[in-house]
């Protein structure tokens, strides 16, 4: 496990007992660590910057993109943070349509000892982990598993990285599931929080037991504990041995365990990616850890870790997280932005335009290059509710950014209308589009920059800058990068139905169906 570090983390020892009795100590041998993260989050509250298509945990919530590159992500965080401890191998479960951004943000990372499973369907976090749990027992016998969310922001890595080898050490020993308990920095009703017996430990290795579990209390409440000081966040981390949550699984859930055994056993692995029967795994209920196994398990113990945690949960966390700028009147602010008589606010200025507030307090504005949101900071978590209004209304806005991430690049749309629609194309070196063709739409390239290779029925051509094609309906056509710089085109879509799903790839080198 990870050395010992001086001293920059306190912790206590929390055991919850059932009936008097607490779970034996089984001595197993010590095992290797197997970071397991989970990358299953919408991020709704973080809208418009983070979309269905494009969650928080990828999107540029921790500087403004609009390049190439999205730069820092909280993906990329996390992944930092497990380079950081003594494990070996990870995994990371993510959506189907998310898992080219997991394997560049591995790429970019350098991290090659990695399995990824690529989720056919949202069912929670409890299935994702039972997944992860079956996959690390087949090729590590019982590894030891840290589960932890990708959309999560640790300020202090050492005290994290503390935290784990103290947990590891109580997780190989004893048939207990670990979980990471944060002391509570304010009165905070959309945490989840453990109400504890005794008052939270100021010592290290103080023993308190578990009275309650109690998920996003009312402000009263939450405002107790804190005078109380009985009670400490959950942070959503847990430890244990994969033979350990499997066993609870099948303990509480039994459905689950035999729905994700049934599609691992029929899964495919694709483009290095396992892929999970996505019928068998329908099957599986929709239910976090919290909820499937740990309010019910009387095997818990957990690990006081001060470690600057914060679940980013909305705009407000996020601005508290430290990554704008504020003036004097704390104005919180990211861009091209200027306050006067303002006060308080948080600004994301990310549409590639000046944002100007005068004289307005306590608000949220979100620019960004297709949407922009101006609600009251008192009201962060309730962007959700807003997003539901958009859904319902169909707005495309819900679900992908103005610019769309591909495994190959990506594009931008930049105009659209009655049967027509422009879009900017990069393509990165050595990369293709697949072979494919659309029944209800013709298109024209022009290319702007790089040197591609396309293909438009039975020919196959090169094109520089300033030259074109046109590619009829009912065409089969690829456009390719051969060269080591990126390919930039400009495609003129006419038709009478423009969606993405409107395409049949016949030749696809990442292994994607439909319109992924």
């Amino acid at each position: 496990m990870v050395a010992p570090r001086a001293a920059c983390f306190a912790f206590g020892v929390l055991h919850r007992r059932t009936h008097g009795k607490v779970s034996n100590r089984i001595m197993k041998p010590q095992t290797h660590l197997v970071p397991v993260v989970l990358c299953g989050g919408a991020g709704a509250r973080l809208w418009p910057l983070s979309r269905k298509q494009h969650p928080k945990q990828f999107a540029p919530l921790l500087g403004l993109g609009g390049g190439d590159s999205d730069g820092d992500t909280l993906f990329r965080r996390t992944m930092d943070r497990v380079a950081r401890l003594d494990s070996r191998h990870s995994i990371v479960v993510c959506g189907a349509a998310h898992r080219f951004f997991v394997a560049a943000g591995l790429r970019e990372s350098e991290r090659r000892d990695c399995t990824i499973i690529s989720e056919p369907h949202q069912r929670g976090t409890a299935p994702a982990a039972a997944l992860a749990a079956l996959e690390a027992r087949r090729q590590f016998d019982d590894a030891l598993l840290l589960l932890m969310p990708s959309d999560h922001i640790i300020a202090d890595v050492e005290a994290f990285a503390a935290a784990v080898d103290a947990a590891a050490k109580v997780a190989a020993a004893e048939e207990t599931i670990v979980l990471f308990g944060v002391p509570p920095r304010g009165v905070e009703t959309e945490y989840g929080y453990i109400q504890l017996q005794q008052p939270w430990p100021g010592d290290a290795g103080a023993g308190l037991q578990v009275a309650a579990f109690h998920e996003k209390p009312d402000r009263d409440t939450a405002a107790d504990y804190l005078a109380r000081g009985d009670a400490c966040w959950n942070s959503g981390l847990f430890l244990l041995r994969a033979s350990t949550y499997l066993n609870a699984v099948a303990r509480f859930e039994p459905g689950i365990l035999e729905s994700c055994q049934r599609a691992l056993a029929n899964r495919g692995d694709d483009a290095g990616f396992i892929e999970p029967h996505a019928e068998c795994f329908a099957a599986c209920r929709a239910i976090s850890i919290d909820h499937a196994v740990i309010e019910r398990a009387d095997n818990l113990t957990v690990m006081a870790a001060d470690m600057g945690w914060s679940d980013v949960g909305n705009w407000k966390r996020l601005a508290d997280a430290g990554v704008f700028t504020a003036d004097a009147n704390d104005n919180r602010m990211r861009g091209d932005v200027v306050c006067r008589d303002a006060a308080r606010n948080i600004v994301h200025g990310g549409g590639g335009r000046l944002v100007s507030l005068l004289g307005v307090d306590d608000c949220i504005v979100v620019d960004t290059a297709d949407a922009l949101l101006v609600a009251d900071a008192e009201r962060a978590s309730d962007i959700a509710d807003l997003v539901d209004d958009l859904r319902a209304q169909q707005r495309a806005e819900v679900d992908a950014p103005r610019r769309v991430h591909r495994p190959w690049g990506y594009y931008e749309r930049i105009d659209h209308g009655d049967h027509f629609q422009v879009k900017r194309i990069v393509v990165n070196p050595r990369q293709s589009l697949s072979l494919q063709l659309h029944h209800r739409r013709s298109e024209h390239w022009t290319i702007v920059a790089g040197q591609a290779r396309v293909t438009v029925g039975d020919k196959i051509f090169a094109l520089t800058a300033n030259q074109s094609t046109h590619i009829p309906a009912e065409t089969r056509h690829r456009m390719e990068n051969p060269g080591d710089e990126p390919v930039v085109f400009i495609e003129v879509q006419y038709g009478d139905y423009l969606g993405e799903d409107d395409i049949i790839r016949f030749d696809d080198r990442y292994g994607r169906a439909g319109n992924e």
